[in-house]
């Protein structure tokens, strides 16, 4: 099967005063067509950066993107602007933290659908207005007719993120990536949020990219995860067997502290010692995790792992998978090059 979005080796780095930070560095995944895909990680680790690079969305001339993004013949990380409006506008959606702060304040959320549908579909005012409420009403918004007319702060956080969902369903979009798009609600609310997620992603047979710092809400929603850290993946599989056998010790770790997430048999949470670091460009050899990982040895401050396939479709990337003679020959390598 051919994948809807193919990323390799996706690179981000930020230009700021103080020097370049590496903020991506080497990001390798696929993403089938319905499919729900997340990305994993604790703030700072790279995941939001990864989906925003993938559409070109980050800021121009404070950034750097290299690698490549191959989308229905495209390479976005090279297309050009004409192509990218288009995919943005018809092919693939964002739906973000704050669903409030993303509607326009000014104008009801019934006149944004009908623009979109306008513009973007080229749908008629009638037609789009048919729509609109039809794309409400499956979202799950009661009286759909009437929420035509409210504006985004008469509605709650939940409504207006079913608002959302439902703008990004209105141009039956291919790619729905949703960045940590249940974080600012009610844990009711967000089950709710998730499940209708799911449902509209079967329906619309939409690919989805799925970012969160939450372990728990992957269990329930996801087919694959990808766990990044420090800018990188350190561990990808399907969510069931990396749930139940992960290899990587950031993954351990990330599951002991997450209350939905971790062996039943854990009664306490179990913090991550030390905190996440910022990545500069002096620092991309090494395994990010070194400095909080128990396990490490002089390797890890020296070269980052290889991935290791440790079953069909879950790939680790730790000296601890490494045998010997590989370790050996890395260092041996080392000393001949320096």
């Amino acid at each position: 099967m051919t994948p809807t979005i193919e990323v390799l080796d996706l690179q981000v780095t930020f230009l700021t005063s103080e020097g370049p930070v590496n903020a991506v560095n080497g990001v390798n995944f696929e993403l089938y067509q319905g499919e729900i895909l997340a990305l994993v990680g604790e703030s700072g680790s790279g995941k939001t950066v990864t989906s925003l690079a993938l559409t070109q969305l980050l800021e121009a001339g404070r950034s750097q993107v290299a690698g490549s993004v191959k989308f229905g013949g495209l390479d976005l990380l090279k297309a050009s602007q004409r192509d990218l409006r288009a995919v943005r506008a018809t092919e693939i959606a964002y739906i973000f933290q704050d669903p409030i702060s993303s509607l326009y304040p000014a104008r009801t959320v019934g006149s944004q659908l009908v623009e979109i549908l306008t513009v973007n579909a080229g749908l008629n005012a009638r037609e789009a207005r048919t729509r609109s409420i039809d794309l409400l009403r499956r979202v799950g918004i009661p009286g759909p007719e009437r929420q035509m007319r409210a504006y985004p702060h008469q509605l709650s956080g939940g409504m207006c993120q079913r608002v959302m969902i439902a703008m990004a369903l209105a141009v039956n979009p291919r790619v729905l990536i949703a960045d940590e798009a249940t974080s600012s609600l009610d844990v009711s609310i967000q089950a709710q949020i998730l499940e209708l997620i799911k449902d509209v992603a079967s329906e619309y047979g939409m690919a989805v990219i799925f970012v969160t710092h939450d372990l728990g809400v992957v269990a329930g929603t996801a087919d694959r995860v990808a766990v990044m850290y420090g800018g990188e993946v350190v561990e990808s599989g399907q969510v069931r067997d990396l749930l139940r056998n992960p290899h990587h010790p950031y993954t351990q770790a990330l599951i002991k502290s997450a209350p939905n997430a971790r062996d039943e048999s854990q009664t306490e949470l179990v913090g991550i010692p030390g905190s996440l670091e910022t990545r500069r460009e002096f620092a991309k050899i090494r395994c990010q995790f070194a400095p909080r990982c128990s396990e490490s040895f002089e390797i890890c401050w020296s070269h980052w792992p290889r991935p290791v396939q440790v079953e069909k479709s879950h790939s680790v990337s730790c000296w601890l998978l490494s045998d010997e003679e590989e370790i050996l020959a890395t260092q041996v390598d080392e000393g001949l090059t320096s």
